[in-house]
């Protein structure tokens, strides 16, 4: 039987996995001045899929950016690690260098990182990015 795992089932399970940390706000917009700080940005996904005959995704690959926004550069960094590490256990793997952007209107830093990942639908599994 062949999984097909959806961007807002695949968002909602990294929502969850970040919220395991228990240290911050986990929202899916910018924040505004008002918001609870630390918090963590997820966007949405996006995908790349190979299907089969049946039109159906066998292999999708899963890339998403993730911003982290506290009060300081360094705090971004910390939470950036742990968020980091907390998503290799569904084998998410970052890809590119860490952007760092001061915020006017909130007066805080975010840190943006991207994460790709492979799920297999023949095996309903995330796998490694080689």
């Amino acid at each position: 039987m062949i999984h097909e795992l959806d961007i807002e089932t695949l968002t909602k399970l990294i929502v969850q996995k970040i919220n395991q940390l228990g240290d911050r706000e986990i929202v899916l917009q910018n924040p505004t001045d008002k918001s609870v700080f630390p918090c963590t940005v997820v966007r949405t996904p996006m995908e790349r899929q190979r299907i089969n005959e049946e039109t159906t995704p066998i292999y999708t690959r899963f890339s998403v950016s993730i911003e982290e926004w506290a009060k300081s550069q360094y705090d971004c960094m910390a939470q950036s690690n742990r968020t980091a590490v907390k998503l290799r256990e569904y084998n998410f793997k970052k890809v590119s260098n860490d952007i760092s952007i001061y915020d006017e209107i909130t007066k805080k830093y975010r840190l943006i990182s991207n994460y790709e990942v492979n799920y297999n639908g023949l095996t309903n599994s995330f796998e490694i990015i080689k």
